[in-house]
């Protein structure tokens, strides 16, 4: 099927009656409720929805049956696809990928290269941010949430937890059933895995591994890891 250029037909939020917005599939992919829109580059088909008030521009793409709502953005080269949901006051930018079941939402901010698959669930305050030689990503079953930054070529994935604060960022790798909180900060090319759990403003880094039934914080004399 081809696609179709969308025009307003009613005053609403930005947009006037009469503008010309992006290009859907079928009348399916849009609401005619609420604010949200569709503007011209951005292409919405298959049995994606926007809904709410969310908002798809510059040259993002919402396809498969993802759906896009509440106040979320989608913007710049994005691509949500597959079952994926962004929603709430998430924010999915530059060339961010977004797909499996995967969900974004509350104040979430996934931005440069960053990618966002499988069952993951990325919300809270968190960014997930590969720079331009960066490959940051988050999938399997991992949540990331409460001011989580995942930074460049980290990784967090399998069933792992990773919230209040957390900084992974370099090539840090945080999997496996590991659970990493209290404003950690992992870097370099630390590894936490297993059922591993590192809290209270602990530091890992070099080629540190932590894993098995490890407990890691700040006030014992392991608080700061390095190999």
């Amino acid at each position: 099927k081809g696609l179709w250029r969308i025009q307003a037909c009613k005053n609403f939020g930005f947009v006037e009656k009469g503008d010309f917005g992006g290009l859907v599939e079928s009348e399916n992919n849009l609401s005619h409720n609420g604010n949200c829109w569709v503007y011209r580059q951005a292409k919405v088909y298959g049995k994606a929805y926007v809904c709410d008030n969310a908002l798809v521009y510059d040259g993002a793409m919402v396809y498969g049956s993802a759906d896009i709502y509440g106040d979320a953005k989608v913007y710049g080269n994005a691509k949500i696809h597959d079952n994926a949901k962004v929603y709430g006051n998430a924010e999915v930018c530059d060339k961010v990928e977004v797909y499996g079941t995967a969900q974004v939402y509350d104040d979430a901010w996934l931005y440069d290269y960053a990618q966002v698959c499988g069952s993951a669930k990325v919300h809270g305050r968190a960014h997930v941010d590969a720079d331009i030689y960066g490959n940051a990503e988050v999938y399997g079953n991992a949540k990331i949430y409460d001011n989580v930054n995942v930074y460049e070529n980290a990784k967090v994935y399998g069933d792992a937890k990773v919230y209040h604060g957390v900084s992974v960022r370099g090539s840090a790798q945080v999997y496996g059933g590991a659970e990493v909180y209290g404003f950690v900060k992992v870097y370099e090319d630390a590894q936490i895995y297993e059922n591993a759990e590192v809290y209270s403003n602990a530091l890992v880094h070099g080629k540190a591994r932590v894993h098995g039934k490890a407990r890691v914080n700040y006030d014992t004399d392991e608080g700061d890891i390095t190999q």
